[in-house]
């Protein structure tokens, strides 16, 4: 049986995945690319104003006419929660690409 002896520093893993996730937002800022939650906010304050204006009356309708589950569909809209203000999501979309 041979043994091999040898340090392992699992603390700089951590600051390796955290520099690289650095690296892609960068890169994604500088090719000039919308991240993707601003192009989800976006969607979710259009959604938002679908269901006021009456055009769907719920998630559920929303989530069939996207194509997407009914939980994905209320994670979008949470999004809302995040943005500063409802009203102004695609405003908000459009501040973060500049």
């Amino acid at each position: 049986m041979i043994k091999v002896k040898r340090k392992v520093a699992f603390q700089g893993e951590v600051h390796m995945r955290r520099d690289a996730a650095k690296a892609v937002r960068e890169k994604a800022v500088q090719s000039g690319r919308v991240p993707r939650i601003s192009k989800l906010v976006a969607l979710a304050s259009r959604l938002h104003s679908m269901i006021d204006s009456g055009e769907v009356v719920s998630f559920q309708q929303l989530a069939e006419l996207g194509r997407i589950s009914q939980p994905r569909m209320t994670q979008i809209m949470s999004l809302l929660n995040l943005a500063p203000d409802r009203a102004n999501g695609e405003e908000f979309a459009i501040g973060l690409m500049t």
